[in-house]
């Protein structure tokens, strides 16, 4: 695979992609624009010879803006930026589609000094770290098109121009762009990773850097661990990379695998758990961060396609201590509530951004929210989805009456059952209007802009879920079992409503723990890799064809992954394919 980090330079958001939403008449002219960013600190560093191939003229970095490559035919480009005083140069390639421009960012350190006067800062590799973190779950990201859609939660608008639309319907190919573009974006933050840790090892960096190495070092392979996680479940058997070189001209050969990565992710983990300090702090990695991501890497590897059945004892060895460390929020709102965010007892790590208007805030509430009041509605609620937080005789009006007032009391957070008009919430009596909510609950901002809503990747109910499931695994619905789903489902129900009473069967507490995490954990990015370590996921999809023929989905069988994408299979002649890609 090829080396992304360069001695001067640290990519940070890796393909921005500005997608123009608006519907014309006018046939689509096959081009696109490139838009190249070399900066440091900040502001545009000139000097820098820029080349794009095949068949673009060469040009020079100015301090006035980007380098701009106009009507480009879609297709794959190499760029190649040179240090015009150091004579280096670094080289990736780069997707250009339709209609859209893509945005490369270099952030350059040091250009002008020599390597050996500029130390590395491991702070400042840490934070690049971080911020390529903050890029990849942004609501516009990972869990836009991975999380739900294409289940039994969310589908893809067929009134709006989305990029949601191939991963909904299973109809991507390894030309994808999104698909190519999360393939380089990780493995240029695993590539950081690589960096630091190598540095460490060898004692080159920083060292007027206040720093603890083996904090730090577990600080890196925890974050390493969490990309090759996300790797791992999207594409099935990523490259394996756990060096660092420099030598862009030395092309190593590199392991691929599902098991081989799920080792080095394990080992990674438990190297995490030995070098970090327990902190409630959870912007940042942390022992009890790595034994809950652990606790979920072990029950994946027990699920499909690897079926270690073994790993349900080691998971619950790596949560149980979780228990009562941690303590649910009160109110399942205060959970996603910005106001709530430094004293959220129940987050164990979260994917911290700052405001709407600085570089690293989130738009959560942008694309998760009623209509009239967000800025697109490119992600729909599957018909029957409201419906799993009905209970007991509770039924939907036709049309439908409000107040509703469900038991449930998560449905109001997570469905949007009214619009935005002229500044005013009205009631949507027609249930297919209804639309993902749970981001914002605000409806004052005339922009309905989420500000910096935080993502929380890992939370306790998730433990305790996970937990119940596991204990019923290994034992059955025990009365352990019972209570930890009863924890999740008193917060949602109240005092007197919704405890699991004891005689059901193994299979029937199964299913509703599944279900319950799908009324739980919607659109946080969790219901597809449920469905396909359970091996649900060809029997959910086509459940939802019978009750939805006319947007029913092109699924196969292999598309429970998606195909090693061609930029890597461009320049690894060694990869192997996906089959039935």
């Amino acid at each position: 695979m090829r080396n992304n980090v360069w001695l001067y330079f640290i990519l940070a958001l890796l393909l921005a992609c500005d997608q123009n939403d608006e519907i014309v008449d006018e046939p689509t002219v096959e081009v696109g624009t490139l838009e190249i960013h070399i900066t440091a600190e900040e502001a545009f560093v000139s000097g820098f010879e820029v080349s794009v191939s095949p068949g673009q003229p060469s040009k020079v970095s100015t301090d006035d803006g980007p380098i701009t490559y106009t009507d480009l035919a879609i297709g794959i480009y190499e760029i190649t930026i040179e240090n015009s005083e150091s004579g280096e140069s670094f080289s990736r390639s780069v997707t250009v589609t339709t209609n859209n421009t893509i945005r490369v960012e270099f952030v350059v350190v040091a250009p002008s000094q020599p390597i050996q006067e500029t130390p590395l800062s491991l702070q400042t590799l840490l934070s690049d770290s971080y911020a390529i973190l903050r890029s990849i779950f942004d609501a516009d990201g990972y869990i836009f098109y991975w999380g739900d859609i294409g289940t039994d939660i969310l589908r893809d608008n067929p009134m709006e121009d989305s990029s949601a639309y191939p991963f909904d319907n299973y109809v991507f190919d390894s030309s994808n762009y999104t698909i190519n573009e999360f393939w380089s974006r990780h493995y240029q933050a695993i590539s950081l990773l690589n960096r630091g840790l190598a540095a460490l090892g060898s004692g080159e960096y920083d060292k007027e850097e206040e720093i603890d190495s083996v904090e730090v070092s577990g600080e890196l392979r925890f974050l390493r661990a969490l990309y090759y996680f996300n790797l791992v479940k999207m594409f099935g058997n990523p490259v394996v990379v756990n060096s660092y070189v420099n030598n862009l001209d030395i092309q190593p050969v590199f392991e691929q695998g599902g098991l081989e990565t799920y080792e080095l992710i394990v080992d990674d983990l438990q190297a995490a758990i030995s070098s970090l300090p327990f902190s409630y702090t959870s912007n940042k990695a942390s022992r009890a961060a790595a034994q809950a991501l652990l606790g979920k890497v072990y029950l994946q590897m027990a699920g499909f396609p690897l079926l270690q059945t073994d790993k349900y004892v080691l998971a619950k060895d790596q949560l149980t201590p979780l228990v009562g460390l941690y303590q649910l929020e009160e109110n399942y709102a205060d959970v996603f509530a910005i106001s709530n965010e430094n004293a959220n007892t129940e987050v164990i790590f979260t994917i911290a951004y700052g405001s709407s208007e600085a570089a690293n805030g989130s738009n959560y509430g942008v694309i998760w929210g009623p209509m009239g009041a967000v800025k697109n509605d490119r992600l729909l609620l599957v018909p029957d989805f409201p419906e799993i937080y009905l209970y007991g005789d509770e039924t939907f009006d036709d049309p439908v009456s409000f107040p509703i007032g469900l038991v449930d009391r998560r449905f109001e957070i997570n469905v949007a059952t009214f619009k935005r008009e002229g500044g005013m919430r009205i009631d949507l009596e027609e249930r297919n209007n209804w639309r993902p909510f749970k981001w914002n609950q605000n409806l004052s901002s005339v922009d309905y802009d989420s500000g910096g809503f935080d993502f929380p990747y890992l939370r306790y109910a998730d433990v305790l879920l996970m937990l119940a499931e596991i204990e019923n695994q290994l034992n059955g619905p025990t009365a352990y079992a019972l209570d930890l789903i009863n924890q999740v489902r008193y917060r949602a129900f109240g005092p007197g409503n919704g405890n699991i009473e004891s005689g059901l069967s193994q299979a029937g507490l199964f299913e509703l723990i599944l279900e319950e995490r799908k009324r739980e954990f919607c659109f946080e990015g969790h219901r597809k890799d449920d469905l396909i370590r359970t091996q649900r996921l060809e029997m959910t999809i086509s459940d939802y064809n019978m009750a939805n023929p006319q947007d029913s989905r092109d699924f196969q069988i292999h598309e429970y992954l998606w195909p090693i994408p061609d930029s890597e299979i461009n320049t690894n002649p060694n990869v192997v394919q996906n089959p039935g890609y």
